[in-house]
Parts: structure tokens; sequence; C-alpha cells
């Protein structure tokens, strides 16, 4: 049952013109910047995230410049050691994704650690090596003023190699 009469032999159906497009249709129009989305089903990968993680990488280095301070460096590594390994768990349990950062973290606040404890380490050698300056003390007490026993102190205490003891 038609409910449109048939077309004659004559006549013919009418027919809309469409405009060609390309096969097959392209899902952006082309221009100078790739598209904020794919083709359909496209996922871009997931951004690094890790705050926690940058956090740690960052007091890290910073304890590393003040590491020569001893008393800013110390207290600067172990918090930058702390977080990083705080964020190193987020990416154990998936809530974070970028373990290298918090691993960085954990790097940089152990050698602001290393770093410190070379400074305290020199820092008590060269405490050591100037405690005999009451030698030279002496010696200048006995000189009483003469130049040449002045001289003669300075030449025994100063840059002889063996810690500043007279030869």
């Amino acid at each position: 049952m038609s409910y449109y009469p048939a077309p004659g032999p004559d006549q013919q159906y009418p027919h809309q013109q469409y405009p060609q497009q390309p096969y097959p249709p392209q899902p952006y129009p082309a221009g100078p910047y790739p598209p904020p989305y794919g083709p359909p089903g496209y996922h871009p990968p997931a951004q690094p995230r890790n705050g926690l993680g940058i956090a740690a990488l960052t007091i890290g280095l910073v304890s590393i410049v003040l590491a020569p301070t001893i008393v800013l460096g110390i207290p600067a590594a172990l918090v930058g050691i702390g977080l990083g390994i705080a964020a190193y768990l987020r990416t154990r349990r998936g809530e974070a994704n970028n373990p290298g950062i918090a691993i960085g973290g954990m790097v940089s606040g152990a050698l602001g650690i290393l770093g410190a404890i070379l400074m305290l380490v020199l820092f008590i050698s060269a405490a050591m090596h100037n405690s005999d300056s009451s030698g030279l003390r002496s010696c200048l007490d006995r000189a009483q003023g003469d130049p040449a026993a002045v001289m003669q102190c300075h030449l025994d205490y100063s840059g002889t190699g063996d810690g500043g003891r007279p030869v």
C-alpha cells in the first residue's frame, strides 16, 4: 500500500543535490595547530601528575644548595627525603603516575645530607687544625715585640704542612 502515486514513465523522482564531501570525512579542519581532540575513540596519554614528588625534588635540590650551612641543609634534606618517600608510595598505590620525580627527590635529599656531613667534617677538621693557634700566641708572647722573633714565630706556625706545629 502506497500513499503516494508511483511516478509515470516520463516522470523522475526529484533529486536534491548535496555538495560532494571528501571520503573519508575529515574529523577536524586542517590548520596550523593540531586539534585539541583526536579521532573518535582516541584518549590522549595521561599527563604526569605528582605534586608531592615535585615538592620533594624541589626541597631536595634546595638542601644541596643549603648543605654548606649544615643547620639548614640537613633539615631540608630530611624533609625532601620524607616527601619523596610519600610521593613514591602514592605512585605505588596508583594515586600518582610519575615515580621518577619522587625518586629524584629522595636522591637529591640524600645528596644534601651527604653534602652537609662533608661540610661538617671539613669544619671540624679545620677547627682542629687551627686549635694549635695557642702555640703561636705563646710564641708571640715570648718574642715580646722583637721583629725577628715575631717573624720566626709566624714562619714556624704557618704553612708548614704538618698541622701548624713548629718545625
